[in-house]
């Protein structure tokens, strides 16, 4: 996700970008003079954390990625403050700490809810915007447990098995408009959501 030399700032926008790996990636791309969309649960956290950010104009956003029409007003608050979508970073995520047995049925729809089908609302929904820029890149954070085996975290790792999946078929679908899709995969994160 490189700026253009003499282009207009690429505009971005970071699911659970307001703490975490999210946080993080929304600096990163900041101080590469992308224009930040902060889209987090917490409204006045995403707000701070765009206000936080180096260089100009970004926009703390609330959204809730497993709902349809909060996804879809994320997308639309960022194409009317900038006129356009660039790029997608899914990073909202959660965790849920227990034996596989006796994982129940609401933890598991959760988890898949907001990483696997949290990232296809929030990609479909960009997919307009993306389809028109030149420079779009959709980027879903993965990781190695979608690849290794993690006791205790069966729902997380099968939703990163999906995202895998899920960039894979995006990558392939979407390559004639000129969309790169791919996925990141952290080795970790200290972040409380991830603690279990």
């Amino acid at each position: 996700m490189a700026v253009h030399s003499g282009s207009s700032p690429p505009v971005t926008i970071v699911t659970g970008g307001a703490s975490g790996i999210g946080a993080a990636v929304a600096v990163t791309l900041a101080e590469r003079g992308h224009r930040l969309v902060v889209a987090d649960l917490d409204r006045v956290l995403a707000e701070d954390t765009a206000h936080r950010l180096p260089g100009e104009r970004h926009l703390g956003v609330a959204c809730d990625v497993r709902s349809t029409p909060s996804v879809d007003a994320l997308v639309r608050s960022a194409a009317e403050a900038f006129g356009t979508v660039d790029g997608v970073v899914t990073c909202a995520g959660m965790s849920r700490l227990a034996p596989s047995a006796d994982v129940d049925d609401d933890a598991l729809h959760e988890l898949l809810d907001v990483h696997l089908v949290g990232s296809i609302r929030t990609l479909r929904a960009a997919y307009r915007y993306l389809s028109d820029s030149p420079r779009a890149a959709a980027v879903a954070m993965s990781s190695m447990g979608a690849h290794l085996g993690i006791p205790g975290r069966l729902g997380y790792c099968v939703a990163k098995g999906g995202v895998e999946a899920m960039v894979k078929t995006l990558a392939v679908e979407w390559a004639p408009t000129g969309t790169a899709s791919t996925a990141s995969r952290p080795a970790g994160s200290t972040h409380p959501r991830s603690a279990g």
